[in-house]
């Protein structure tokens, strides 16, 4: 989580932090070599955005179903 506030700092008006995953030990070079350029564009289209993704890390592991959700 703590990678996840890399990027706040830098965020500049009109941009949005999204976040996409790879597999264990892999990175956007090492996926691309891999696994292509297509692949990792699919990535990024199915990225989430960062209010999502702290919403799913904050809510994970609560039964939401008896807040009405």
């Amino acid at each position: 989580m703590e990678s996840a506030f890399v990027g706040v700092p830098v965020l500049q008006e009109g941009r949005q932090l999204r976040f996409m995953f790879v597999g264990e030990g892999e990175d956007p070079d090492t996926l691309i070599r891999s696994q292509g350029e297509a692949k990792f564009n699919q990535l990024i289209e199915a990225s989430i955005s960062a209010g999502d993704y702290f919403f799913r890390e904050i809510t994970s592991g609560l039964d939401l179903s008896s807040m009405g959700c």
